[in-house]
């Protein structure tokens, strides 16, 4: 019947199913009578329903699957006639079935027979296991043929023989003889398979590879068998089993059924023998289709090997000497021998063999060192070819480098060493072929993986670790972000701090790097250095005082280049943050160099900085600082407040300059200075109350050249309050109070001229708590006036009068 015709009659499952049922009850019903032979006769009834070719893989199991379920109690009714009867009622059975004209039901009929008949007569296996699996070679059809072998396949597997060969009795059946009828099961099914593929329509291709998908657990089995043996010894495997399944598998150039099968020796084998049989395994993997990938299988075996080893401490030894080498010199086959292999794929072969030098030889850098080079190597030929400089960091190869240089860097840090990667010679040669993009996704992993381990970088990791971070901040292609920038600042604080010597070399280092890296990338990065350098010259100044001074220089002249960089604000912070540092150092000449780092940033400002917002920002930090450091003697010190003063006074708006004047006006009375008086090192404060209620003054007079009325206003509330703060600070001088009591007046006067709103009302509120808090003060200050009167009781040890008694008379 044609399959034109099996589709015009296209039966549905559930008919058949429910046919099938009938037949089977029919069946049974005979079976009660011990009817053999009727029964027989139902059964092969039933059988023709498997010989229906239109149903799909999946429909055509359901059916098989409910078919054969019925057919055992045939083989259990066999098998208790066959132990009643004399031994010839099996054979005289055997040969009637045959004579079943139709030859899906015979076979089945013989398979089930047959292997009833040897379970009590096993002399007779090797005969009927032979006859049977010769026979089925009559069932050419690729989904028949699949399913009766699978049936043969379960029926004889409580009777294969797997005894070990008996010299003295050639003839008996031993695990050889399993071994060779499976093996040749194995042959008939994975070509009946592949013949699958090409059967129909071109168009319809896709649909059978699904179709195949569904049944190759079936062919698969057979080599499940032969794993299960208990007497089949590695010798056998390596000499009989795998040479003809590979054999097998490598001659039927089937993509889906090279990928499988080779997948499934990988899985049902035992490690002991893919540790023997790594050469002619890996050779026909050289051998396979080009459309198979081959990075799957090799990843597959490495897997297991890495497990293997795993649970035997590590260590891995077959028959063809050092595994690593073997595996090595396979893969350099497999690669030379596939021409138009993807580079993805030969980076993915890769990734297996130094997963298998991390679990086994770990301790071994060599080896992940040959893997590097050697993927540099074919990197570098590749780009060669294709006029490439490095692999595009959108490709599918570099996703194989990443993952290839991360498998090092995961293992060490998780034996907490993440420095280790940076000791392998040729990381730098695998590190530079990829995209600056695919650096810096490395080069993260790297740095996070070290912070989490809470490692430092000591001299000698320096190097590496240099070349590492270089893509972060450094890129002819495109600008780095925030993050990487940010990633390649907090590198910085990574150095470690053991060695001073060691560490003030390794920061003047990674300043000339940072040095080199564009004006955008300068300003996240030059000031992690300045601190850094800053930390060694004060945690040196005690015992290194070269050092301390010679690190305080420097950090000097890495502000003077982000001056040359027009970075003026950053410049101007940073000098006096050096400052603010130096001024608790003691080394000969720290005084001077504080002094040079106020006078520099005093340069920056009046030669840099133009716009009123900046200056006036600048001049708080400027002030500020001035009123931290305590080093300076009285001449130099006078000096930087004058600098203030006539800075505070060319601001462009008036308001600016009034509150500058304020600010400054602190230098005068809170700054410290060094005493000349003392011979020690003694810091005193000013207090030079003249100059404070000159600014202050001064503060007045700007502010009434204010045009805008409510800030008029503002300043002489600001101006009052600071002269609160200076009276209750101590400062009795009666020209302060005198101008106090003036901008009061003042702000009355305003507060009548002023319409109503939110922000005039503000100001009112703010003014009524000065008043407040002056009239609070002035409370305080006349009970501090008032005498105490100390009453003291008298003693009079002749009467009992009490002290109040007695100053009453």
């Amino acid at each position: 019947m044609g399959a034109a015709d099996d589709k015009t009659m296209r039966v549905p499952l559930s008919d058949s199913l429910q046919n099938v049922k009938h037949d089977a009850f029919q069946m049974k019903k005979q079976l009660d009578e011990l009817n053999m032979d009727e029964a027989l006769t139902h059964a092969a009834t039933m059988l023709q329903h498997l010989q229906k070719a239109y149903y799909t893989p999946k429909e055509y199991n359901e059916l098989y699957l409910t078919v054969t379920d019925e057919l055992r109690m045939v083989d259990v009714m066999l098998k208790d006639a066959f132990e009643k009867d004399s031994g010839m009622a099996g054979g005289e059975m055997y040969e009637k079935v045959q004579y079943n004209s139709s030859i899906l039901p015979r076979m089945y009929l013989m398979v089930t027979v047959g292997t009833a008949m040897v379970k009590t007569q096993p002399e007779l296996t090797k005969a009927v296991l032979d006859d049977l699996v010769e026979m089925s070679r009559g069932v050419q059809h690729p989904l028949r043929g699949i399913f009766l072998r699978n049936y043969l396949l379960q029926s004889m597997r409580q009777i294969l023989p797997d005894s070990p060969p008996n010299p003295d009795e050639p003839r008996e059946a031993s695990v050889t003889d399993s071994v060779e009828l499976l093996l040749k099961n194995f042959a008939e099914m994975n070509k009946l398979w592949v013949r699958m593929q090409h059967q129909g329509l071109q168009r319809d291709a896709s649909a059978r590879t699904a179709e195949r998908k569904e049944i190759r657990n079936l062919v698969g089995t057979n080599l499940v068998r032969i794993s299960q043996l208990d007497n089949l010894t590695v010798e056998t495997y390596c000499e009989k089993v795998l040479p003809e399944i590979l054999t097998q598998i490598v001659n039927c150039r089937d993509p889906l059924a090279q990928t499988y099968l080779m997948e499934s020796i990988i899985q049902v084998f035992p490690d002991e023998y893919h540790l023997d049989t790594m050469k002619p395994f890996l050779k026909a993997v050289g051998d396979l289709h080009t459309q198979v990938n081959v990075k799957n299988i090799v990843n597959a075996l490495v897997d297991r090997l890495s497990n293997y080893a795993t649970s035997n401490d590590g260590t891995l030894s077959g028959k063809d000497g050092d595994v690593f080498s073997v595996f090595s010199g396979a893969l350099g086959e497999i690669i030379g021998g596939r021409n138009g292999l993807a580079l993805e794929n030969v980076l993915g072969m890769q990734i297996p063999l130094i997963q298998l030098a991390l679990t086994c030889y770990k301790n071994e850098p060599e080896f992940i060192n040959k893997i590097l080079r050697t993927t540099a190597e074919m990197v570098t030929t590749y780009l060669s070819q294709n006029n490439l400089t490095s692999i595009p960091s959108s490709s599918p190869a570099s996703r194989e480098t990443v993952a290839l240089l991360k498998l090092p860097i995961t293992v060490y840090a998780a034996d907490s060493a993440p420095l280790r990667i940076l000791e392998l010679s040729n990381f730098a040669d695998a590190f530079g072929i990829m995209a600056n993009e695919t650096k810096k996704i490395v080069a993260t992993f790297i740095i996070e993986k070290i912070m989490e381990a809470e490692a430092s970088i000591d001299l000698d990791h320096f190097d590496g670790a240099l070349t590492v971070v270089k893509c972060l901040y450094n890129s002819d292609t495109d600008a780095p972000d925030n993050e990487d920038l940010d990633l390649a600042a907090r590198f910085a604080l990574l150095l470690d701090t053991a060695s001073p010597k060691d560490n003030f070399e390794m920061t003047i280092r990674l300043s000339g790097e940072f040095a080199n890296a564009d004006t955008a990338a300068k300003s996240f990065l030059l000031p992690t250095i300045f601190a850094r350098f800053c930390q060694i010259g004060r945690d040196c100044a005690a015992e290194n005082p070269e050092i301390s001074r010679d690190a305080f220089s420097k950090a000097h002249e890495l502000v003077q280049t982000l001056a040359d960089s027009e970075l003026p604000l950053i410049s101007i912070r940073l000098y006096l943050q050096g400052a603010a540092s130096i001024q608790h150092c003691n080394f000969e000449g720290s005084v001077d160099l504080c002094y040079e780092f106020f006078t520099q940033a005093f340069v920056i400002y009046e030669e840099e900085i133009s716009d009123s917002k900046e200056q006036v920002a600048a001049l708080q930090q400027l002030t500020s600082t001035l009123l931290k450091v305590e080093c300076f003697k009285e001449e130099e010190h006078a000096s930087l407040r004058s600098q203030c003063v006539l800075a505070a006074s060319r601001l462009l708006r008036k308001a600016d300059q009034a509150r500058a004047i304020l600010w400054t006006s602190h230098v005068f009375w809170s700054s410290k200075v060094q005493s000349s008086d003392s011979e020690e090192k003694q810091a005193v404060e000013l207090r030079n109350e003249k100059k404070v209620v000159d600014q202050l003054k001064k503060a007045s007079k700007t502010a009434e050249k204010c045009l805008e009325a409510l800030l008029r206003q503002q300043l002489y509330i600001e101006i009052l309050e600071k002269a609160h703060f200076y009276i209750s600070d101590g400062l009795e001088n009666a020209d302060l109070q005198s101008l106090a009591d003036s901008m009061s007046q003042k702000i009355k006067e305003k507060q009548s001229e002023n319409n109503a709103n939110a922000e005039s009302d503000k100001l009112a509120a703010h003014f009524e708590e000065l008043k407040i808090k002056f009239e609070n003060q002035s409370t305080d200050e006349n009970r501090s006036e008032q005498p105490e009167v100390q009453e003291e009781p008298v003693e009079n040890p002749a009467t009992d009068e009490s002290p109040v008694e007695t100053n009453e008379q």
